[in-house]
């Protein structure tokens, strides 16, 4: 009996030991993958361009663009999330797999996949925030309904 627990504790530092090296390995994959796709410098262009896009629909806010890229530097930063953003990566895709996508991010396309996001990321936000600006009154409406809705339910706001 105490072989056999000798076994099968060895056998579990062994799994163990195993685990640790396949998450290193999916870890150090992910850094590759981020380096590769240039997340730092992505990062660092669509927060300027998002931070541009805030000050043109907010003028009074162009004072401040130092200020907010200096805040979303540190907290939203590539060197603030590079630990989250491997760890996101490395939980979600196998060495192999990331393996993979290096591969296609060493082609030509991906590689343009890679100078064309930043701006293809700007883009959707600026097609989001487009339709919010256009739908703006509905959602007014809607929250006037529904603010109406709660003030009738509770007996239309007396107090009893």
């Amino acid at each position: 009996m105490k072989s056999f627990i000798l076994v099968l504790c060895i056998g579990l530092l062994a799994a163990s030991g195993l685990a640790e090296a396949s998450d290193a390995g999916r870890r150090a994959a992910a850094e590759r993958l981020l380096k590769t796709v240039h997340m730092k410098e992505t990062l660092s262009k669509t927060m300027e361009r998002m931070t541009d896009m805030q000050i043109r629909g907010n003028p009074q806010l162009r004072p401040m663009r130092d200020i907010m890229l200096k805040f979303e530097r540190k907290y939203m930063g590539y060197d603030s999330l590079k630990g989250e953003l491997v760890g996101l990566y490395a939980r979600d895709f196998t060495e192999k797999e990331l393996n993979d996508i290096l591969a296609f991010y060493g082609t030509p396309t991906g590689r343009k996949a890679i100078r064309l996001m930043p701006q293809l990321m700007t883009d959707a936000a600026r097609i989001g925030l487009k339709r919010v600006r256009d739908h703006q009154e509905e959602l007014r409406s809607m929250i006037q309904e529904r603010l109406e809705q709660i003030k009738a339910e509770n007996g239309g706001g007396q107090s009893h």
